[in-house]
């Protein structure tokens, strides 16, 4: 209670964040969630919608230049599953596709059990830049196995 210089200082803080559940955090953090609750609802619907677009482009480009990787859209996330089982090939190799030759980091199917060994889960909320460069590389690579 040092930090509120006197005991009422400190009492006051406590009877306005504690019902907020922000009691434990620093002042700042408070300030920050408190801000991100009452004003943030514009910034949170653009992040959504940019993510949301992101996800398409990522389904669109691979439906058209990347079939035989196939996106399974999440309901709830910015996480999309490519099952790459058409692809052939065994869990390590293609985990060597991915992060070796398309210098590209998923989370590994393998991960997540024996059944998902063959997706890769691609993370969609970064720039489009990113995903774009992403998906050339991913392309490059794939047409070398496929063909």
């Amino acid at each position: 209670w040092l930090a509120f210089g006197d005991a009422a200082m400190k009492a006051r803080y406590v009877a306005r964040y504690e019902p907020t559940s922000q009691l434990y955090g620093s002042t700042f953090a408070t300030e920050a969630t408190l801000a991100a609750y009452t004003k943030g609802g514009p910034w949170l619907a653009a992040a959504k919608a940019y993510i949301e677009a992101n996800l398409e482009y990522v389904i669109g480009f691979l439906a058209a230049h990347v079939p035989a990787v196939r996106p399974i859209k999440p309901q709830a996330t910015y996480l999309l599953l490519l099952d790459c089982s058409a692809l052939g090939l065994a869990p390590a190799e293609l985990d060597a596709l991915f992060v070796e030759k398309a210098r590209i980091l998923p989370s590994h199917g393998a991960q997540f059990g024996d059944d998902a060994a063959q997706f890769q889960r691609l993370n969609c909320a970064v720039a489009r830049s990113v995903l774009e460069e992403a998906m050339g590389r991913l392309r490059a690579v794939v047409e070398t196995v496929t063909s």
